[in-house]
């Protein structure tokens, strides 16, 4: 077994008061418009101590986050002397059917300033005031479009690091970390003999570079916790296609079926824990996908919401095989 313990659990003690929410929890954030591949933070990462704010000016929304990191797996005793503290700030504006996003993110290793939770402290300016063996950090856009109440254009860029500019467009050497992904969500409701049937279908692809959510040494600031990636989850130098067809019948039974075509590097820079000197970045020539061999996997899953119960089913077939179930009850 790769990961076992009581850490996955989820929890939540919030303040709401008219346009801000404070927020104590045990969870994860999804930062952006996309439902698989987001970069920054991604809803299917390991769940983390956090506390976060959220506030909302108008067609402004401005969230500042805390989160309480983990560098080695949750038994082991090194935690006690290591840590790994997470801030991020994110603000989102809306205009007609139209979203930009602008997210940024710092890691500290063994180096905790609590006033980096202020949301207008520009992170990407502060990470300069610290030493680069104590601190990484990360800045993307996102943007969003909704066409004729039915179908959502979307897009991230996620940047790393860069040496300048022209090394990001050039994108020859290892310091050039960045990630992409573009997607799009259709969706339409149909009311046959009363009945109401919700359809649509997600289609996301996202490209991330070598080196990217990793740092100068292991086990310091990566963007990890637990060894697993706070944003997208198939980590670096990696590629992947993701399609799904859905449907919803009277807000109780839903089906899905999700298609995978991935793609991921075996060179150095594969893993977030993989490191080079800082002197050696602007020597090292990037392999993007070196040694990468298409992946496909097919994954059906049915779930049913009831008054008192719930169910999930969730199948993964042709690679990565797994199955997932969930029951849970309410009242």
């Amino acid at each position: 077994l790769e990961y076992t313990s009581y850490a996955r659990y989820r929890t939540h003690i919030a303040f709401n008061y008219d346009w801000l929410r404070l927020d104590f929890g045990r969870d994860v954030m999804h930062w952006g418009p996309g439902y698989y591949n987001n970069l920054t933070l991604n809803q299917f990462a390991l769940p983390y101590n956090m506390l976060s704010l959220d506030m909302q000016f108008g067609p402004l929304r401005v969230l500042a986050f805390y989160g309480d990191l983990r560098i080695y797996s949750s038994m082991s005793m090194k935690n006690k002397d290591e840590n790994r503290n997470l801030f991020g700030h994110r603000y989102e504006l809306a205009v007609g059917n139209a979203t930009f996003g602008i997210s940024e993110l710092q890691i500290q290793y063994d180096n905790l300033k609590p006033w980096l939770f202020v949301p207008t402290v520009p992170l990407f300016m502060e990470k300069g005031n610290y030493s680069e063996d104590s601190n990484n950090g990360a800045l993307s856009f996102d943007f969003n479009y909704r066409l004729f109440n039915a179908l959502r254009l979307y897009t991230e860029f996620f940047l790393d690091d860069m040496e300048s500019p022209v090394s990001l467009v050039k994108n020859d050497n290892i310091e050039a970390k960045w990630a992409w992904m573009a997607g799009m969500h259709g969706a339409r409701d149909l009311y046959t003999y009363g009945h109401l049937l919700e359809m649509g279908f997600i289609a996301e692809y996202a490209r991330i570079e070598p080196y990217v959510y990793s740092h100068f040494h292991a086990n310091t600031a990566q963007m990890a916790h637990l060894g697993r990636p706070l944003g997208n989850q198939n980590g670096p130098n990696s590629q992947v296609v993701d399609f799904t067809v859905y449907g919803r019948f009277d807000q109780h039974v839903f089906a899905s079926f999700r298609h995978s075509w991935f793609w991921k590097g075996t060179d150095y820079g594969s893993a977030v824990n993989d490191t080079t000197p800082r002197r050696d970045h602007m020597k090292l020539h990037k392999k993007f996908l070196d040694g990468a061999k298409m992946q496909y996997s097919l994954t059906p899953a049915l779930s049913y919401e009831g008054q008192f119960v719930s169910f999930l089913g969730e199948i993964t077939l042709f690679n990565d095989e797994k199955v997932y179930l969930r029951a849970g009850f309410k009242w």
